[in-house]
């Protein structure tokens, strides 16, 4: 056999190597793409048997009052937390706790405003009240279009939760670490012995001050301490103390338990957002950082209106300002200027809050 029929057998070979090669590669490929869409069924189904436990609720958009921000890397969802006695979340239910959660889907990096519920604000069709009474007055709907109405926002996602949801997701959690004072644990045993006998269940009291692991009516019994210090504005700092120390457990926890977390927790709540919105969110949930945690108006005076005790931003106009500049301002660079919507509502009311004062 001469040198040229050798090279040329020898290309032959090869070149049969290389076609085979790349049968079992695409057989490869082939198998795993099918075990990727096998998986990727079975955890779609997994998950959507899990958030089909969920209430859902949309919401009326036209009557939403959405101000466009232009906001491209962030996702606000404002979060109501209510005691409802027959987990009835929908309305005629004043809602204890509002948090807005904002969400920079860029950097992960997740802020939370608590709302103080007796802040004096305009609802559409019952004047001015306390903010904390939309969410009674018409749900979600006008509840979302109360912020963005009185504070230019671009709210149309929302979570409302059972607080006795709440207490079940700490248990499950083993607890959360709080630092409380001497002051505030008769409150806390108080409040939590409340929802305990609505739930027929029996209370463990809290024995002592200091750094105390709460269980799940003890932690919802904290955060709804009012009768001390300075009420709403600071049940809003325990209510936002409680949703991060949660947060930072649920980074922390097995799949067991993240299991029967989710088992407890979304027959007790109620949303406009769907499967697939839900699960987009929740697949960074462990690579999300709390940076801030605040409560609105940051400032503030206590005082009266149609003979109800309220919180008057001082003023609603400077608040908003700093609002967006805390929660958007690394996207918007310039000081946020508010519509001359909330200018009016500003000026009016200021003019009640000085009214009070003669």
């Amino acid at each position: 056999m001469d040198r040229a029929e050798q090279i040329r057998r020898k290309q032959l070979r090869e070149k049969r190597r290389r076609h085979r090669r790349k049968i079992i590669l695409r057989r490869f490929f082939a198998l795993l793409i099918l075990f990727t869409i096998i998986g990727g069924t079975c955890i779609y189904i997994y998950a959507k048997s899990k958030l089909d436990k969920v209430q859902r609720e949309d919401v009326d958009r036209e009557k939403l009052n959405i101000v466009d921000l232009k906001l491209d890397d962030y996702y606000n969802i404002l979060v109501f937390g209510v005691d409802s006695r027959v987990n009835d979340l929908r309305k005629n239910t004043r809602s204890d706790s509002m948090i807005l959660v904002s969400i920079n889907t860029r950097s992960k990096e997740v802020k939370l405003t608590s709302f103080y519920r007796d802040t004096y604000v305009n609802i559409d069709g019952h004047d001015y009240n306390k903010l904390g009474h939309a969410y009674a007055y018409g749900g979600a709907t006008l509840a979302l279009g109360t912020f963005n109405k009185n504070f230019d926002l671009d709210l149309d996602s929302y979570v409302t939760v059972n607080f006795t949801g709440i207490a079940h997701a700490v248990d499950l959690l083993g607890g959360v670490e709080v630092e409380i004072t001497e002051e505030e644990v008769p409150y806390i045993n108080e409040y939590g012995r409340d929802i305990a006998v609505i739930n027929g269940v029996k209370y463990s009291k809290v024995e002592k001050s200091g750094l105390v692991t709460l269980s799940g009516y003890q932690a919802v019994g904290y955060a709804r301490i009012r009768k001390l210090g300075h009420g709403d504005i600071q049940r809003a700092s325990r209510q936002r103390v409680i949703v991060s120390a949660m947060l930072d457990k649920i980074k922390k926890t097995d799949i067991k338990t993240i299991d029967k977390l989710l088992d407890t927790m979304l027959p007790q709540i109620l949303t406009n957002l769907d499967n697939k919105t839900i699960l987009a969110l929740a697949k960074d949930c462990r690579s999300y950082t709390i940076t801030e945690s605040a409560g609105f108006p940051y400032d503030y005076k206590g005082g009266y209106a149609k003979k109800a005790a309220v919180v008057f931003p001082v003023t609603l106009y400077d608040n908003v300002v700093k609002l967006h500049n805390n929660l958007f301002g690394d996207e918007k660079k310039e000081e946020y200027v508010p519509t001359d919507n909330v200018k009016n509502i500003s000026e009016y009311i200021e003019k009640v809050r000085n009214k009070g004062k003669k």
